[in-house]
């Protein structure tokens, strides 16, 4: 049987943005007094420039960590998360692509940035400070797009000089965190496939319901990559898996809109599949 670190290693992405907001502690003080209270019942937080100027930054970032946290598994509590060798190529390529997008959307706004800087001293007006705006080589540190590989920690690796008992001991301890982690990983992936059983459940049960096309497409793009993601190539979830996929998205979400038929089929295999579902992560 494959050792772990031959199927998998831990993936840790960084991403780091200017806030371009600021705490006005004077306007806090202020209407504190106007109130007749006191500065720590509230702050005054200010944008220093207009939203939609960094939107475009701010949505790779978000469309980078919701890939990264979709195409990976949980490892401990440090930051670090699984990643399987069968999914690396898809996910190294991805993280390339956003990458490059965060580093010409910082590029825009950098560019962008003097101009942005005067279109905000007039709409702050009175609350314009020159201070709360980094200079340009300061700007640019604030912003950063990071992926780390590291290889997933291994009993057998472990080298330091130490006595017989107390190798033995770390070994142990090294082998049952990650027996754990992958333990707690493998459970996610229960996880994520009752919640989308789940909710096409709790809407197709409901013939009023309206629901969106995502109820089905987000079955299909799951059943998709969680053969990749089976790190211990569990067949329980990998049966479950072609349940899902052969019961539950045979019927577009058109024909589940207007075929009483198809809707009701589909909600009580979806059922079924869910009373499975439940019975493993109980």
């Amino acid at each position: 049987m494959a050792r772990l670190n031959e199927k998998a290693m831990l993936a840790t992405l960084s991403i780091s943005q200017w806030r371009a907001q600021k705490h006005d502690k004077n306007i806090s003080e202020e209407i504190a007094q106007n109130h007749g209270t006191t500065p720590d019942v509230g702050r005054y937080n200010k944008f220093l420039v207009d939203r939609q100027e960094v939107k475009e930054i701010a949505q790779v970032a978000n469309e980078a960590r919701t890939y990264h946290y979709a195409h990976t598994l949980p490892w401990m509590d440090d930051g670090c998360r699984i990643l399987t060798a069968a999914m690396f190529p898809e996910y190294a390529a991805k993280m390339q692509e956003l990458s490059g997008h965060f580093r010409d959307s910082c590029e825009k706004f950098m560019q962008a940035y003097p101009s942005i800087v005067q279109g905000a001293r007039m709409k702050l007006n009175g609350l314009f400070r020159e201070a709360d705006y980094p200079p340009l080589n300061r700007l640019s540190r604030k912003y950063g797009f990071e992926v780390k590989f590291m290889p997933m920690p291994d009993k057998e690796d472990f080298r330091v000089k130490l006595s017989e008992d107390e190798r033995a001991e770390i070994m142990r301890n090294i082998e049952e965190s990650a027996n754990s982690a992958v333990k707690e990983a493998m459970k996610e992936l229960y996880l994520r496939l009752h919640e989308v059983v789940l909710r096409m459940v709790e809407r197709l049960s409901d013939s009023e319901a309206v629901f969106r096309d995502s109820l089905v497409e987000n079955i299909t793009r799951l059943c998709l990559i969680l053969p990749k993601l089976n790190l211990t190539n569990d067949p329980k979830l990998e049966e479950l898996r072609k349940e899902v996929e052969d019961k539950l998205t045979k019927f577009d979400p058109d024909t589940l809109r207007n075929d009483a038929e198809a809707r009701k089929e589909t909600a009580e295999q979806a059922d079924e599949i869910l009373k499975k579902l439940q019975e493993v992560i109980a």
